[in-house]
């Protein structure tokens, strides 16, 4: 029976997603603090959040991959790292100083 549920769940998100469910619990608990506690809403958003996360492969994004997106300014990025790392200090190793400029 617990394979068969794993496999249904396996089917709606990706293996990280599953793992991160499983020993993650700083993950879910962000979601739920950020919905005042109220566990209706956050379920709902956490089953959204992982459908646009398989939708989209965010496990295969890679900063080559998005480099045409930020070329013709579809796409930015913004924020820090999973190494707390500023990203435009990130953007700025990998690219030209003047192809970031706005």
């Amino acid at each position: 029976m617990e394979n068969l549920k794993t496999d249904k769940l396996g089917r709606k998100c990706t293996e990280e997603d599953l793992k991160r469910m499983n020993d993650g619990d700083w993950w879910l608990s962000t979601f739920i603090r950020a919905h005042n506690y109220d566990v209706d809403i956050t379920y709902a958003v956490v089953a959204e959040c992982i459908q646009w996360r398989r939708n989209f492969q965010v496990e295969n994004i890679s900063i080559l991959g998005m480099k045409p997106l930020l070329d013709r300014r579809v796409a930015y990025l913004h924020g820090k790292d999973l190494a707390d790392y500023s990203i435009r200090e990130f953007l700025n190793m990998l690219f030209e100083k003047e192809d970031l400029e706005v």
